[in-house]
């Protein structure tokens, strides 16, 4: 959960920086793509959250993900 919050503290800065039109990285091409990266690894640690918490679904959803 703590790397969740960093990460989301890290997109919030980002997102201001590139409303208020500066650069967050220093390469404002840069910028845009940090933010996308962060949301994909939260959506990929809930992701794996989920499938821990729910075990035997997780194991299921590995099966189907696999067969296709």
């Amino acid at each position: 959960m703590f790397e969740v919050k960093e990460r989301l503290n890290l997109v919030n800065r980002a997102g201001t920086a590139i409303s208020q039109e500066k650069s967050f990285s220093g390469t404002p091409a840069l910028d845009p793509e940090i933010v996308f990266l962060n949301f994909r690894k939260i959506l990929e640690l809930t992701m794996m959250g989920l499938a821990v918490a729910y075990d035997d679904f997780g194991v299921e959803l590995q099966r189907k993900i696999v067969t296709k």
